[in-house]
């Protein structure tokens, strides 16, 4: 059994930022999740987003006209864009040999307090 040349399969979903310390990164049988899926030729890997320019965010939440902007990579909200070309990394030939990571692409929101 096998899944070459299977398109590759991709997994959404939206975790605030307050829970990601709490989230396990093993299973219950304390084996990395991408352990798991080696034998399915599968990779396991997350995208942490911050906060992203869709219509759903700026339509539930007030904004700041200033983090609007599109140039630089700090204090300012992602274009769709953006988050999906670190998406591209994972799910194509680049990705091939990664597993197991996570790829922060907030412009550095980690990096600075709330």
């Amino acid at each position: 059994m096998g899944v070459e040349g299977a398109k590759p399969l991709v997994g959404s979903g939206a975790t605030p930022r307050r829970f990601l310390p709490s989230i396990p990164l093993c299973s219950r049988r304390d084996r990395p999740q991408p352990a798991r899926l080696r034998p399915f030729n599968v990779t396991a890997n997350s995208i942490a987003s911050g906060d992203t320019r869709t219509g759903r965010f700026l339509n539930t939440r007030p904004v700041d006209p200033d983090r609007l902007a599109e140039g630089g990579a700090l204090e300012r909200i992602a274009l769709v864009d953006e988050v999906a070309r670190a998406v591209r990394v994972f799910v194509g030939p680049t990705g091939d040999f990664i597993t197991g990571q996570v790829l922060w692409v907030d412009g550095g929101g980690q990096c600075w307090p709330a």
